[in-house]
């Protein structure tokens, strides 16, 4: 089990995945870099990653159960909710970063991008010169091999 932090989250994904979840601490090591990497092949999407990194560290702190030697209490369940409240909120920024939208036909250039393209689908419906929506006559038959 190897852990390596460089403090450059920019410079690579493990590192970032290391910043995201807060293991950045050589004296407090969380997860290792094998298991970071297989998050990383599992999940491209880096918050996604690192939303399952955490996960992971959040059942491990559930099954450790508070002790009491003496005046000395150690409890994992507060950092066992941590960890599912960062799990919660990488996931969601995971989503976010995920989601796309494309608005087609706001530019002149991207329409004729898009009408240029042999490989789009014809539109069924369409607007005449006049400005008007194309009449059921004047749309192709069920013969018409584009259709």
């Amino acid at each position: 089990m190897t852990w390596t932090y460089d403090g450059n989250p920019q410079a690579n994904t493990k590192d970032e995945v290391r910043y995201l979840v807060g293991d950045t601490d050589l004296t407090d090591q969380q997860v290792s870099d094998e298991e970071i990497t297989y998050q990383l092949a599992e999940n491209p999407n880096v918050y996604r990653a690192a939303a399952e990194v955490c996960l992971a560290l959040s059942l491990k702190y559930a099954r450790q159960v508070q002790t009491t030697v003496g005046t000395y209490s150690a409890s994992f369940q507060q950092r066992s909710e941590a960890y599912k409240a960062l799990y919660a909120d990488l996931r969601r920024k995971a989503a976010r970063r995920a989601a796309s939208v494309y608005v087609g036909g706001i530019s002149q250039a991207d329409k004729s991008t898009v009408e240029q393209d042999a490989d789009r689908v014809v539109p069924y419906f369409g607007r005449d010169n006049s400005g008007f929506l194309n009449s059921p006559q004047a749309l192709p038959d069920d013969n018409d091999p584009r259709f």
